[in-house]
């Protein structure tokens, strides 16, 4: 099923980023989803977002944006460029987010930000249990961690 990929944001005092990978058609049997994405690659809260609004930034400038209900949507076109950015960035929230500390958090970004295309996709399938058996996503996410240096 093909999937629209979008950053949702907030800035102010409920700071919080978010990457959502949302159906991009609805089957008559899965109204219940209708309102709800059909998985988060990764999001973070509080004070760890500042480290992602350079990039948040950038994406607004380049892909269309919209508001509603306090949040702020990058919706990103559906060529491999840009969902691969919503990947990248998506692991990245995940990472900081995940993170012992503010150091290490920056450490992980730095990494997730700098890996190539292929690394992106190995790492998302993997984490989202796509690719081989079913791994449980938490211990992706701390492996993820632990080459990045969060942990």
């Amino acid at each position: 099923m093909p999937y629209r990929y979008v950053l949702k944001y907030r800035k102010g005092e409920k700071q919080q980023i978010s990457v959502e990978a949302w159906p991009k058609y609805i089957q008559p049997n899965l109204i219940k989803e209708k309102k709800r994405p059909a998985f988060t690659i990764g999001s973070v809260k509080g004070s760890r977002t500042i480290m992602l609004w350079h990039h948040v930034s950038e994406s607004r400038k380049r892909y269309d944006v919209t508001e509603s209900y306090g949040f702020h949507r990058i919706h990103f076109p559906s060529n491999s460029e840009a969902v691969n950015e919503a990947y990248r960035i998506g692991l990245a929230a995940a990472v900081v987010g995940s993170a012992l500390d503010a150091e290490r958090a920056d450490k992980a970004l730095s990494y997730v930000m700098n890996v190539t295309s292929e690394e992106v996709w190995f790492w998302t399938s993997k984490f989202l249990g796509v690719v081989g058996e079913k791994v449980d996503g938490s211990n992706v996410l701390k492996s993820l961690c632990s080459i990045s240096g969060a942990i």
